[in-house]
């Protein structure tokens, strides 16, 4: 959206999509942000900023205003409460997400057969 020298303020407007991840898998998520003057984008995760954090990668299509947070080799450590927060001198505006890693393999624990087992031919 354009704005003119001498349009009126505005604060920030922006939405986000929730998306599931699987572990190892790649995570985004997106928030549109509109408001001038032009807001800042601060990317939060369990209210920890993590916008210059390398974990994550940030995104902006200035001519959309979509800024997107981008997790790569998605891990059980990566799940928590994500938070997109625009600012400008008009306030602020924030949304969340919850992301949920969902394991892609199962793990099997082999346990031996106690030797009691095997002498009474129970079958273990």
């Amino acid at each position: 959206m354009l704005r003119f020298a001498g349009a009126p303020r505005e604060p920030p407007v922006h939405t986000m999509e929730e998306v599931g991840a699987t572990l190892g898998e790649t995570q985004r998520f997106e928030c549109q942000v509109i408001g001038f003057p032009t807001p800042t984008i601060r990317w939060f995760k369990d209210e920890v900023d993590i916008t210059d954090n390398h974990r994550y990668h940030v995104d902006y299509e200035a001519d959309q205003g979509v800024i997107t947070l981008v997790i790569r080799n998605v891990t059980l450590a990566d799940e928590g409460l994500y938070q997109c927060r625009a600012e400008n001198s008009e306030g602020y505006a924030t949304t969340t997400a919850f992301l949920v890693v969902k394991g892609s393999t199962l793990i099997r624990l082999s346990v031996p057969c106690p030797s009691h087992a095997q002498v009474e031919g129970t079958r273990c």
